[in-house]
């Protein structure tokens, strides 16, 4: 799975389990970089309350079972 073009996007993440996901993508690591070796994006979702640092969801390549740019 290519996770890098969605990066900086409004997405919606659909997961393993049916959950659905909406937010600006703010974080990716590919899986050069990642100790697990899989890519892997962040998420900050729309609709939940910020605090100080931010509220991020990270998702591994395994966890997505759809993924869509919805701007």
């Amino acid at each position: 799975m290519n996770l890098k073009p969605y990066q900086n996007r409004q997405i919606k993440i659909t997961d393993i389990d049916g959950d659905i996901f909406i937010g600006k993508a703010t974080g990716y690591i590919s899986a050069e970089n990642n100790p697990d070796g899989f890519e892997s994006i962040s998420i900050k979702p729309k609709d939940m309350p910020d605090w100080d640092g931010g509220y991020l969801i990270c998702f591994t390549e395994h966890d997505i079972s759809a993924i869509e740019i919805i701007e």
